[in-house]
């Protein structure tokens, strides 16, 4: 069992990878001002390491916190060396919190079993999370990156993401995933929505369209500009802008007509 303590903040270690790494600093300022006026209600936890420093195992952002407070100590739950695994302890603590972004959760789900060579299983069991949790947040890694990049902005629920996600062609997930962050479209009604175009064969219809489009050469267009010296027309790139008054742009037309008279073959201005 740990043991309760108070540890100097000046001995603490960070984590190697921190549970919130994307999100670390946003909300501190409401943290600091939580932590100042009811004191920390949870411990951080801690493995103590040698020559009477910490290692921080969860509790990151508390610590931060702590420190901009100028705290000199705070609690932690101390675990000794061999005392259960850091990353046990660091997803036992965070998972069950209801803040902790669902893509930060996949991504740290990804990384453990990559690490330990374990399937869906067995990391639902290290986390003390059910398995249909953690196979519906690994979900959001193999589905549209816009989706997930949206559910980490905060901008999407997991549940809104998974219909989207469900829906077969490209454009209808576009177009659904805007209308769920602009014009608020629940779950409800987005698996509503999917069931109907299914039904209608039209996801079906625009899912066979969409590798065809996409297979179709790219249209260049070469912009250019009317050059007023010349009057030719050249690459936009090649076209130089001018900034001049209304008295120096009449002197420079009049000098441009004036050369023109005496080098016609420079141009008229009708090459395209």
């Amino acid at each position: 069992m740990p043991e309760y303590r108070d540890v100097p903040l000046a001995a603490l270690i960070p984590p190697d990878r921190p549970m919130r790494e994307e999100t670390l600093w946003e909300g501190l300022s409401e943290l600091k001002e939580s932590l100042a006026s009811a004191g920390l209600i949870n411990p951080i936890s801690v493995r103590e390491r040698s020559f009477g420093t910490y290692q921080i195992i969860a509790g990151m952002r508390r610590t931060l916190a702590a420190k901009e407070l100028g705290w000199q100590v705070i609690s932690a739950k101390v675990y000794a060396q061999g005392e259960g695994t850091d990353d046990e302890i660091m997803s036992h603590e965070n998972f069950h919190r209801q803040n902790l972004n669902p893509v930060e959760e996949a991504l740290y789900h990804c990384e453990q079993m990559a690490k330990h060579h374990i399937g869906v299983s067995e990391q639902a069991r290290r986390s003390r999370r059910s398995e249909h949790t953690v196979r519906a947040l690994l979900s959001l890694l193999e589905g549209d990156e816009a989706v997930r990049e949206a559910v980490r902005a905060g901008k999407l629920s997991q549940a809104q993401a998974r219909e989207i996600n469900l829906i077969k062609d490209s454009p209808g997930r576009a177009f659904a995933l805007q209308y769920a962050t602009n014009n608020g479209w629940t779950a409800l009604s987005l698996r509503v929505w999917r069931e109907q175009r299914d039904l209608s064969g039209i996801s079906q219809q625009i899912g066979e369209l969409v590798p065809i489009i996409e297979g179709l050469p790219k249209p260049t267009i070469e912009e250019r500009m009317l050059c007023s010296l010349c009057s030719l027309y050249h690459p936009i790139n090649v076209v130089r802008i001018w900034q001049v008054c209304d008295t120096c742009q009449s002197g420079v037309a009049a000098a441009v007509e004036y050369w023109q008279h005496d080098h016609p073959e420079h141009g008229n201005g009708t090459e395209q």
